[in-house]
């Protein structure tokens, strides 16, 4: 397999070596790792994974935020004003965005790194966008590793846009400390559809847009959502979901968002909770991820693949059964295996 000149620049250095530049601050060693690990090429994943296991130790050191909400409710502008923010604070902020993948043509956009043009000109933050290769979740396969490796690179404030809001999208909660539901003023109908699933997750709702002709709209939303809290599970005892109504043109709301996530994190800290949500976050990930994980190791194989597609055509011309092909799938795996 032919690789890109600066993916061989770094396969061609030892692990501790490529690793050593990453902790380092070396930018290209840090995208060329990532792009390792979302490789599909079987020595790809074995050399990410060994890479992964030696800057373990340089991880945890962050504080993860997850920000999620429908598309257009302004995550990008958000993450944009308060990654500036964190960087005058003198942290160091990456960014990892999930674009989602075309089911026709499987490709990306990739645009949000253009949303976020004040931060991406700041010379602590690094923004890496990434297409979800139609993965559920809202996440991308491998985000959780291409965040340990921000962590291994120095960076402490790490923000995670999901592709949109869905039933399936509190996995971002399994990778994060704190989660922000971002919401559209005259979002009603929307908060009723979504409430059972990431609204559960949430430890912050923003009400965005509040300002001009929406303004009156975000105020009713605030009571609507106000009232629907009442009938959601609180995560922490410690913790009561703020609402903050936000407005990026006008910075209403930025204040108290910001001293919000202040606080959540420290009461983490003081509660001895962090640590145990870190532990708990890699359990639940891995039951959740481990199905995934073993599909794409069966997809590296050409010959499972040419297999797949057989099969699929034979039931879609009806010449077989989908349970018929499943078992002989299986058959033909284990059969590999051994």
């Amino acid at each position: 397999m032919a690789y890109k000149p600066s993916i061989y620049k770094y396969r061609s250095l030892s692990i501790k070596e490529w690793a050593n530049r990453i902790k380092d601050g070396d930018r290209q060693a840090l995208s060329q790792a990532i792009t390792l690990i979302e490789s599909s090429n079987v020595e790809d994943r074995q050399l990410a994974q060994s890479l992964i296991d030696f800057i373990e130790p340089w991880t945890g050191n962050s504080l993860r935020i997850g920000i999620t909400g429908p598309p257009g409710v302004g995550k990008s502008t958000l993450i944009d004003k308060i990654g500036v923010v964190f960087i005058g604070q003198s942290h160091k902020v990456a960014v990892l965005t999930i674009d989602p993948s075309s089911a026709l043509s499987k490709g990306s956009i990739l645009g949000d790194k253009s949303r976020m043009a004040h931060l991406s000109s700041q010379a602590n933050a690094f923004i890496r966008p990434s297409p979800s290769s139609l993965n559920l979740g809202g996440l991308a396969l491998y985000t959780r590793e291409a965040m340990l490796l921000c962590e291994a690179a120095g960076f402490d404030r790490i923000l995670i846009e999901s592709v949109g809001v869905g039933q399936s999208e509190f996995l971002i909660s399994l990778l994060c400390d704190m989660t922000l539901l971002l919401l559209q003023p005259h979002s009603g109908d929307e908060m009723q559809g979504i409430k059972r699933g990431v609204m559960e997750w949430a430890d912050m709702y923003i009400i965005t847009k509040t300002d001009g002709e929406t303004l009156n709209g975000s105020n009713k939303t605030y009571i609507e959502l106000n009232s629907i809290l009442n009938y959601v599970p609180r995560k922490y005892s410690f913790w009561t979901p703020k609402i903050v109504q936000l407005s990026v043109i006008s910075d209403l709301g930025m204040a108290t968002l910001l001293d919000n996530i202040d606080l959540f994190y420290n009461l983490l800290v003081d509660e001895n909770q962090l640590y145990k949500l870190r532990l708990k976050q890699s359990e639940t990930y891995f039951k959740v991820q481990w199905a995934k994980m073993i599909e794409q190791y069966i997809l590296m194989n050409r010959s499972n693949v040419e297999l797949i597609n057989f099969l699929a055509t034979e039931v879609g011309h009806g010449n077989m059964s989908s349970e018929k092909a499943f078992d002989k799938l299986l058959k033909f795996i284990f059969a590999t295996l051994k």
